[in-house]
């Protein structure tokens, strides 16, 4: 896991002592928070410049991204939404690439990633 940069972790204490509702919540949580939104970000770097679309979707999306429902973050979901290829083969090699990229940038920002990123259709 990433450690928060001096500057995030003033911002929560901030933030804390600003909301009522805030000051009941760990900062181990808040804290949680950053670094899902630090992922959402890099991930979407790779995606813009990847030819696929990556979509963040599920309730941390709802959450963090539209604001329409009160909710600690749990996981980060992404849908991948792939341009047209000319095989099935090409369209997998495409997304272990993809993948690969991920988890590259991943590294980059400092995350600890360990082993390979798992698709869960399968590179379909």
């Amino acid at each position: 896991m990433r450690s928060l940069s001096q500057q995030q972790l003033a911002g929560i204490t901030v933030l804390r002592s600003q909301s009522d509702a805030l000051q009941s919540l760990l900062p181990v949580i808040l804290e949680k928070e950053v670094i899902v939104k630090d992922v959402v970000l890099e991930v979407a770097k790779v995606g813009r410049d990847s030819g696929f679309e990556l979509i963040f979707s599920g309730g941390t999306s709802l959450s963090q991204g539209w604001g329409l429902i009160e909710r600690i973050s749990e996981d980060v979901d992404f849908r991948v939404i792939a341009p047209e290829f000319p095989s099935k083969n090409s369209k997998s090699k495409a997304l272990s690439r993809l993948k690969a990229e991920l988890g590259h940038a991943l590294r980059g920002a400092g995350f600890d990633i360990d082993g390979e990123i798992i698709g869960r259709d399968s590179n379909r």
